[in-house]
């Protein structure tokens, strides 16, 4: 008896150094939490490959000197709770809990014009279209590589009128979801690119007036709109603080701002959030 037991004490022993051994040249930095429409930067100090699943999603992971990169994006509407991130190498895997908290969403009252609530027939097909569109570019190219260089910075000097995830009640009874952050700037001020990318959209939209998508590979896209005019094109390479266009009141909004939002890989996120895990916080001009 005294011999089985001895014989488990080493190969629970072994089994100890073994796995010591597969993780000893390596670190992680992962969040511990997250709010709901928030992103946070992963980083695994390891030479040899990882690979790391969120929820069994696969996290896109690129390299710097001798660390793995990547992005962790949670939804506006995600559940919220203890999810599962694993980290595997050729030689073992590791399992993580991130805690997904609750996003505490203001209140805004609206009260705006009957006729603005009634769209045609028309434009309610064209809206469905639009968004078919959008859902199709904001789908593809997500194994590219990072396209950005350096921190993200703001778009437009002005004031945030409007937040992140604020819950509108329009006229007493519609509600919406902000999905972006409303800034407010004189018409006509010009507006540049947050980072280096590619145009994927350009156009006009029945709601969100002249818009444009920039994505800035691994699924991270960028978008602004109600703009004045388009100063690129569908195709185009563009550099950091290019200008893109010019604040406008183009689309359904009360006066001129620049709605500014963030999608990553599917996911609605706040543009702050983007900021301040991939930007110059010192860049910001906010007033």
């Amino acid at each position: 008896m005294r011999s089985k037991r001895k014989e488990l004490i080493a190969i629970l022993f072994l089994v100890f150094i073994f796995i010591f051994q597969a993780y000893a040249h390596e670190e992680w930095i992962i969040p511990q939490e997250i709010l709901q429409g928030d992103l946070k930067t992963i980083i695994i100090k390891s030479a040899d490959p990882v690979f790391v699943y969120f929820e069994e999603e696969p996290i896109f992971l690129w390299k710097e000197n001798q660390e793995w990169k990547g992005i962790i994006g949670i939804d506006l509407f995600s559940s919220v709770g203890r999810k599962k991130l694993m980290v595997k190498s050729e030689t073992a895997e590791k399992v993580f809990f991130v805690e997904v908290k609750n996003r505490e969403l203001p209140l805004r009252f609206i009260t705006l014009p009957e006729k603005w609530l009634k769209l045609s027939k028309e434009d309610l097909e064209r809206i469905k279209m639009e968004k078919e569109r959008l859902k199709f570019i904001l789908i593809k190219d997500w194994e590219n590589p990072p396209l950005w260089k350096g921190p993200f910075r703001w778009p437009v000097e002005g004031k945030i009128t409007d937040r992140f995830g604020t819950k509108r009640l329009i006229n007493g009874q519609y509600v919406s979801y902000h999905t972006g952050i409303d800034i407010s700037a004189p018409r006509g001020r010009e507006v540049y690119t947050s980072n280096v990318g590619k145009v994927v959209f350009v156009g006009p939209l029945v709601l969100e007036g002249n818009t444009v998508i920039i994505h800035h590979g691994i699924g991270l896209y960028s978008l602004y709109c109600h703009l004045e005019d388009i100063r690129v094109r569908e195709g185009e390479m563009v550099e950091e603080g290019f200008p893109i266009g010019t604040i406008g009141s183009s689309g359904r909004t009360q006066g001129p701002h620049l709605h500014f939002s963030v999608v990553f890989r599917n996911k609605k996120v706040d543009p702050l959030s983007l900021l301040d895990v991939l930007g110059d916080k010192n860049g910001r001009k906010v007033f």
